[in-house]
């Protein structure tokens, strides 16, 4: 069986600014712009991990921003329609709509 291939990006998180959402939002539009995904004229769909319900800057869950880059891509660099692009995430069906929403809350994602 072949080996996949590996990218990594590499961004500085350092000073004042390392967690403010243009420290996520760039590098995930600069890696998609480096491997030049191309998703022809199909929908797209992200899911980011957001279930955990973690702060955004904790590193557990996905930050919003991050899915924020990602989108900008597709949409202004790739050319798919606004109403193409979905960020979805499931949960345990036993997990309440009350801590679904909380958890999207704490992550920040709205």
């Amino acid at each position: 069986m072949s080996r996949p291939d590996v990218y990594i990006l590499k961004t500085s998180l350092d000073g004042d600014d390392a967690l403010n959402d243009a420290a996520f939002a760039g590098p995930a539009r600069e890696m998609l712009r480096a491997l030049d995904v191309d998703p022809g004229n199909r929908a797209v769909m992200m899911k980011p991990n957001v279930t955990a319900g973690a702060p955004r800057n904790s590193g557990i869950v996905t930050h919003p921003a991050f899915v924020a880059g990602l989108v900008d891509y597709f949409v202004e660099d790739a050319g798919v329609p606004v109403d193409e692009v979905y960020v979805g995430e499931a949960t345990s069906r036993l997990t309440s709509q009350a801590q679904r929403d909380l958890a999207w809350a704490r992550s920040g994602y709205t």
